[in-house]
This record gives C-alpha cells, structure tokens and sequence, in this order.
C-alpha cells in the first residue's frame, strides 16, 4: 500500500521577528513588543477528519456569538 506524503503548511509570524533579547531575556509583552507569542501547528482534515467536525462546531458557536444566527448552533447543541 502506497502512503501518501504529509502535507505541511507554514505560516509566518507577523508584528516582531525578535522574541528574545541579550542574555535569553523574553521580549515578548515588554514596552515595543507585541504583547502575545501565539505557537502553533496546522493538521489538516485530510489526515485527521474528525478535525472537519470539530471545525463545523467551532464555527457554529461563532456564528451565533458573533451573528446571532443560532440555526447551526441550535441543531449541535446537544452533541457539544
């Protein structure tokens, strides 16, 4: 059986490329920096399709917090 190769996405920071200074010291969240340093990794559905799901909920809940269209919501409330 043949695997198909991983898929991988990078995304770039943006705002401050310096997240440490002299002597290892955390420059982030100091005067001039950004105030957050967000870390992350993308999987992808086509590896982990149950990712799909979570994606749809997640979006529903958005949806009717930010809309107030809660049609979505409403049919996966009980499955939260």
């Amino acid at each position: 059986m043949n695997k198909l190769p991983k898929k991988y996405i990078f995304i770039d920071e943006s705002g401050d490329a310096d997240f440490y200074g002299s002597k290892k010291r955390l420059l982030v969240g100091t005067e001039g920096f950004q105030p957050y340093l967000i870390i992350g990794m993308i999987e992808t559905s086509d590896n982990m399709p149950e990712l799909s799901i979570i994606d749809y909920m997640i979006w529903a809940v958005q949806r009717k917090l930010l809309k107030g269209e809660a049609r979505f919501y409403e049919a996966l409330k009980d499955k939260y």
